[in-house]
Protein backbone atom coordinates (compact mmCIF):
# COMPACT_ATOMS: atom_id res chain seq x y z
CA UNK A 1 0.00 0.00 0.00
CA UNK A 2 1.39 3.48 -1.33
CA UNK A 3 1.00 6.36 0.70
CA UNK A 4 1.49 10.35 0.40
CA UNK A 5 2.91 11.88 3.23
CA UNK A 6 2.67 15.77 3.20
CA UNK A 7 4.88 17.12 5.91
CA UNK A 8 7.14 20.09 6.10
CA UNK A 9 8.58 20.08 9.77
CA UNK A 10 11.41 17.63 9.06
CA UNK A 11 11.69 15.76 12.46
CA UNK A 12 8.28 14.70 12.49
CA UNK A 13 8.21 13.59 8.91
CA UNK A 14 11.22 11.58 9.65
CA UNK A 15 9.26 9.91 12.52
CA UNK A 16 5.85 9.75 10.65
CA UNK A 17 7.71 7.88 7.59
CA UNK A 18 8.95 5.59 9.93
CA UNK A 19 6.12 4.62 11.91
CA UNK A 20 4.15 4.00 8.91
CA UNK A 21 7.23 2.06 7.15
CA UNK A 22 7.55 0.12 10.12
CA UNK A 23 4.07 -0.77 9.73
CA UNK A 24 4.88 -2.10 5.59
CA UNK A 25 3.33 1.00 4.09
CA UNK A 26 4.82 2.54 0.99
CA UNK A 27 5.75 5.87 1.95
CA UNK A 28 6.61 8.86 -0.03
CA UNK A 29 7.10 12.31 1.13
CA UNK A 30 6.04 15.74 0.12
CA UNK A 31 7.31 18.92 1.60
CA UNK A 32 4.59 21.41 0.47
CA UNK A 33 1.05 22.13 -0.84
CA UNK A 34 1.98 22.56 -3.93
CA UNK A 35 4.11 19.35 -4.51
CA UNK A 36 1.54 17.57 -2.55
CA UNK A 37 -1.52 18.86 -4.98
CA UNK A 38 0.76 18.03 -8.20
CA UNK A 39 1.61 14.21 -7.02
CA UNK A 40 -1.69 13.16 -5.78
CA UNK A 41 -3.14 14.36 -9.22
CA UNK A 42 -0.84 12.64 -11.31
CA UNK A 43 0.01 9.06 -9.33
CA UNK A 44 -1.94 6.86 -7.77
CA UNK A 45 -2.10 6.76 -3.57
CA UNK A 46 -3.85 4.13 -1.62
CA UNK A 47 -3.99 7.27 1.26
CA UNK A 48 -2.72 10.64 2.13
CA UNK A 49 -1.88 11.99 5.36
CA UNK A 50 -1.66 15.94 4.84
CA UNK A 51 -0.67 18.30 7.49
CA UNK A 52 -2.71 21.74 7.61
CA UNK A 53 -0.12 24.53 7.71
CA UNK A 54 1.82 24.11 4.64
CA UNK A 55 4.25 26.16 2.74
CA UNK A 56 2.95 27.32 -0.31
CA UNK A 57 -0.65 25.92 -0.29
CA UNK A 58 -2.28 25.21 2.69
CA UNK A 59 -4.05 21.84 3.76
CA UNK A 60 -7.51 23.04 3.22
CA UNK A 61 -6.31 24.36 -0.57
CA UNK A 62 -4.72 20.77 -1.53
CA UNK A 63 -7.96 18.74 -0.05
CA UNK A 64 -10.58 21.35 -1.97
CA UNK A 65 -8.52 20.96 -5.17
CA UNK A 66 -7.92 17.53 -5.34
CA UNK A 67 -11.91 16.73 -4.91
CA UNK A 68 -12.59 19.18 -7.52
CA UNK A 69 -10.18 17.51 -10.07
CA UNK A 70 -12.39 14.28 -8.87
CA UNK A 71 -9.47 12.72 -6.81
CA UNK A 72 -11.04 10.56 -4.41
CA UNK A 73 -8.14 9.19 -2.38
CA UNK A 74 -9.32 8.71 0.85
CA UNK A 75 -7.04 11.69 2.68
CA UNK A 76 -6.31 12.07 6.22
CA UNK A 77 -5.68 15.51 7.28
CA UNK A 78 -3.23 16.37 10.42
CA UNK A 79 -2.93 19.60 12.23
CA UNK A 80 -2.79 21.20 15.72
CA UNK A 81 -5.86 22.56 15.57
CA UNK A 82 -8.75 20.97 17.74
CA UNK A 83 -11.76 23.57 17.66
CA UNK A 84 -15.11 21.94 15.94
CA UNK A 85 -14.93 24.36 13.52
CA UNK A 86 -11.30 23.37 12.12
CA UNK A 87 -12.57 20.18 11.95
CA UNK A 88 -15.88 20.89 10.10
CA UNK A 89 -13.81 22.73 7.69
CA UNK A 90 -11.30 20.41 6.98
CA UNK A 91 -13.72 17.96 6.20
CA UNK A 92 -15.95 20.17 4.08
CA UNK A 93 -12.45 20.66 2.43
CA UNK A 94 -12.17 17.19 1.55
CA UNK A 95 -10.68 14.78 4.22
CA UNK A 96 -11.91 12.05 5.13
CA UNK A 97 -10.71 12.09 8.71
CA UNK A 98 -8.99 14.49 11.10
CA UNK A 99 -6.28 13.50 13.56
CA UNK A 100 -5.02 15.80 15.95
CA UNK A 101 -1.40 16.36 16.99
CA UNK A 102 0.49 15.20 18.75
CA UNK A 103 -0.16 12.47 16.76
CA UNK A 104 -0.19 8.78 18.09
CA UNK A 105 1.85 6.52 15.53
CA UNK A 106 -0.25 3.38 16.37
CA UNK A 107 -3.49 5.16 15.72
CA UNK A 108 -2.29 6.78 12.58
CA UNK A 109 -1.44 3.42 11.27
CA UNK A 110 -5.02 2.17 12.06
CA UNK A 111 -6.36 5.64 10.59
CA UNK A 112 -4.55 5.11 7.54
CA UNK A 113 -5.61 1.34 7.03
CA UNK A 114 -9.63 2.25 8.11
CA UNK A 115 -9.46 4.08 5.59
CA UNK A 116 -8.00 2.28 2.57
CA UNK A 117 -10.13 -0.63 3.82
CA UNK A 118 -13.36 1.48 3.48
CA UNK A 119 -11.77 2.80 0.08
CA UNK A 120 -11.63 -0.52 -0.84
CA UNK A 121 -14.99 -1.76 -0.20
CA UNK A 122 -16.60 1.44 -1.70
CA UNK A 123 -14.89 0.53 -5.27
CA UNK A 124 -15.58 -2.62 -4.88
CA UNK A 125 -19.17 -2.05 -4.63
CA UNK A 126 -19.58 1.08 -7.00
CA UNK A 127 -18.03 -1.34 -9.66
CA UNK A 128 -20.00 -4.40 -9.09
CA UNK A 129 -23.75 -2.98 -8.89
CA UNK A 130 -23.67 0.93 -8.79
CA UNK A 131 -21.74 2.36 -11.16
CA UNK A 132 -25.58 3.61 -12.72
CA UNK A 133 -27.63 6.38 -11.74
CA UNK A 134 -30.06 5.74 -8.87
CA UNK A 135 -33.38 7.19 -9.52
CA UNK A 136 -35.59 7.93 -6.98
CA UNK A 137 -38.80 9.05 -8.16
CA UNK A 138 -37.16 11.98 -9.79
CA UNK A 139 -33.85 12.47 -7.64
CA UNK A 140 -31.03 11.65 -9.36
CA UNK A 141 -28.16 10.27 -7.57
CA UNK A 142 -24.66 8.82 -9.13
CA UNK A 143 -22.69 7.26 -6.43
CA UNK A 144 -19.45 7.69 -8.95
CA UNK A 145 -19.39 11.21 -9.17
CA UNK A 146 -21.62 12.08 -6.03
CA UNK A 147 -24.05 14.08 -7.84
CA UNK A 148 -27.59 14.88 -7.13
CA UNK A 149 -29.97 15.81 -10.14
CA UNK A 150 -33.12 17.09 -10.45
CA UNK A 151 -35.15 18.37 -13.40
CA UNK A 152 -31.78 19.13 -15.49
CA UNK A 153 -30.52 20.76 -12.26
CA UNK A 154 -27.24 19.18 -10.73
CA UNK A 155 -25.42 19.70 -7.40
CA UNK A 156 -22.06 18.42 -6.15
CA UNK A 157 -21.74 16.83 -2.72
CA UNK A 158 -18.63 15.54 -0.93
CA UNK A 159 -18.58 12.26 0.40
CA UNK A 160 -20.13 12.61 4.08
CA UNK A 161 -23.08 14.90 2.25
CA UNK A 162 -23.93 12.17 -0.34
CA UNK A 163 -24.06 9.25 2.13
CA UNK A 164 -26.03 11.83 4.54
CA UNK A 165 -28.53 12.85 2.05
CA UNK A 166 -29.00 9.63 0.12
CA UNK A 167 -29.28 7.59 3.81
CA UNK A 168 -32.23 10.36 4.43
CA UNK A 169 -33.80 9.72 1.43
CA UNK A 170 -33.94 5.96 1.65
CA UNK A 171 -35.77 6.85 4.99
CA UNK A 172 -38.26 9.59 3.54
CA UNK A 173 -41.06 10.28 5.68
CA UNK A 174 -39.19 8.00 8.72
CA UNK A 175 -37.46 10.40 11.83
CA UNK A 176 -34.19 9.63 11.62
CA UNK A 177 -32.90 10.06 15.04
CA UNK A 178 -29.39 11.47 15.77
CA UNK A 179 -27.56 8.97 17.28
CA UNK A 180 -28.66 6.37 14.37
CA UNK A 181 -27.57 8.82 11.82
CA UNK A 182 -23.86 9.20 13.56
CA UNK A 183 -23.65 5.86 13.70
CA UNK A 184 -24.34 5.27 10.52
CA UNK A 185 -22.11 8.15 8.28
CA UNK A 186 -19.54 8.60 11.15
CA UNK A 187 -18.97 5.72 12.86
CA UNK A 188 -17.80 5.82 16.14
CA UNK A 189 -14.69 7.61 14.90
CA UNK A 190 -13.84 11.15 17.53
CA UNK A 191 -15.84 13.59 14.34
CA UNK A 192 -19.53 11.90 15.17
CA UNK A 193 -20.98 14.51 17.47
CA UNK A 194 -23.81 16.36 17.24
CA UNK A 195 -22.45 19.41 16.26
CA UNK A 196 -20.72 17.85 13.34
CA UNK A 197 -24.31 15.80 12.08
CA UNK A 198 -25.77 19.72 12.36
CA UNK A 199 -23.48 21.51 10.36
CA UNK A 200 -24.11 18.63 7.44
CA UNK A 201 -27.58 18.95 7.63
CA UNK A 202 -26.99 22.58 7.20
CA UNK A 203 -25.24 21.90 3.95
CA UNK A 204 -27.11 20.04 2.45
CA UNK A 205 -30.46 22.17 3.21
CA UNK A 206 -28.24 25.23 1.12
CA UNK A 207 -27.33 22.58 -1.63
CA UNK A 208 -30.91 21.08 -1.75
CA UNK A 209 -32.06 25.58 -2.05
CA UNK A 210 -29.77 25.74 -4.91
CA UNK A 211 -31.66 23.30 -7.09
CA UNK A 212 -34.85 24.37 -5.85
CA UNK A 213 -35.88 22.58 -2.69
CA UNK A 214 -36.76 19.36 -4.42
CA UNK A 215 -37.41 17.86 -0.47
CA UNK A 216 -36.59 19.23 3.01
CA UNK A 217 -35.26 17.86 5.60
CA UNK A 218 -36.84 19.28 8.65
CA UNK A 219 -35.67 19.10 12.59
CA UNK A 220 -37.44 17.25 14.78
CA UNK A 221 -37.05 18.65 18.24
CA UNK A 222 -35.40 16.09 20.83
CA UNK A 223 -35.40 13.30 17.92
CA UNK A 224 -33.73 14.24 15.07
CA UNK A 225 -34.45 14.92 11.67
CA UNK A 226 -37.08 14.08 8.64
CA UNK A 227 -36.48 14.18 5.02
CA UNK A 228 -39.76 14.83 2.82
CA UNK A 229 -40.62 15.44 -0.59
CA UNK A 230 -41.79 19.15 -2.24
CA UNK A 231 -44.94 18.78 -2.63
Amino acid sequence: MRILLVEDEPKLARLLRTGLERADLEVDLATDGAQALERASTASYDCLVLDLNLPVLDGYAVSAALRQQRVHTPLIMLTARDAVEDRVRGLESGADDYLVKPVDLDELVARVRAQIRRAGRYTERNERDQRDVVDREGLLFDPVERTLEVDGRRVELSRTEFALLRYLVEREGRVCGRAELLAAIWGRGPDASASILEVYVGYLRTKLAAIGEPLSITTVRGLGYLAERRR
